[in-house]
């Protein structure tokens, strides 16, 4: 499969963080930061967060056929919610205080199963703060509080060097996870290179659940698949190989 994508990894999503710190907050590099992190949970696909080149360049969003909203997420597709999930006031201009937020539910308007309006919970890893749905939830939401988006308007925005807002399109993110890639992985070719694209996003979630043990079914209610395609995701990566080993040393140990 010569255009099969490469999937995102922890250690790019790390590489990445750590480069936005070097950085203003409302950068290239810090807004995808956040959408990478809450991607890695999501497996969102390019329509449902961000733009096309081609859009952007027209000055134009994608809109659904249906009610010409908005594809990608808008502010209110994010409800925040505290603890015994209570709803916490979602108003535009309403600081939240981060400390009160157990989790966010996120609504997918349309989709490409067909489950339009599916809600899904995430809450906060308290285990790993920093690659936290609920953090990156806030951190996108504080960020379009200061880019002054309007309601209606994608979420997927950042302020460049000149100061000018723009929304994050998929050429974007094809060039940072393919530089990221090449410093990370130390890879040089091109056609290397070129797997990593703005689905391996999603291919990525799908990975990353499945070396943690996900069963298919888990891995097709919190990824929003209906049937078991997302195997074809799937890819040979080094902790399948160590999970590998442990099965291999457990079965030799348990030998009579």
């Amino acid at each position: 499969m010569p255009n099969r994508r490469e999937p995102i990894t922890s250690d790019m999503i790390e590489f990445i963080l750590a480069k936005a710190k070097t950085t203003h907050e409302d950068s290239l590099v810090a807004a995808l930061a956040d959408w990478f992190v809450l991607g890695e949970y999501t497996g969102a696909r390019l329509s449902e967060w961000a733009q096309t080149l081609a859009h952007t360049q027209r000055g134009q969003i994608g809109c659904n056929n249906i009610d010409n909203s908005s594809k990608a997420f808008i502010l209110e597709d994010f409800q925040f919610e505290g603890s015994r999930c209570k709803r916490l006031c979602n108003a535009p201009n309403h600081t939240l205080n981060p400390h009160e937020v157990h989790g966010v539910r996120i609504c997918w308007c349309y989709q490409k199963n067909g489950d339009n309006g599916q809600k899904i919970l995430y809450t906060r890893n308290t285990a790993n703060t920093t690659c936290c749905a609920v953090r990156a939830a806030l951190s996108i939401r504080k960020r379009a509080q200061r880019l002054k988006i309007k309601s209606g308007n994608p979420l997927a925005m950042y302020r460049d060097k000149k100061g000018q807002v723009s929304y994050i399109h998929n050429k974007d993110i094809d060039d940072t996870l393919r530089s990221t890639a090449k410093t990370v992985y130390n890879i040089s070719k091109e056609e290397e290179l070129s797997r990593w694209s703005a689905h391996s996003i999603r291919v990525g979630a799908a990975v990353t659940m499945h070396i943690a043990g996900a069963n298919a079914e888990e891995i097709k209610i919190c990824l929003r698949w209906r049937s078991n395609t997302f195997m074809f995701y799937l890819r040979d990566v080094p902790a399948l190989a160590s999970k590998h080993n442990h099965i291999i040393h457990q079965a030799n140990a348990d030998d009579s």
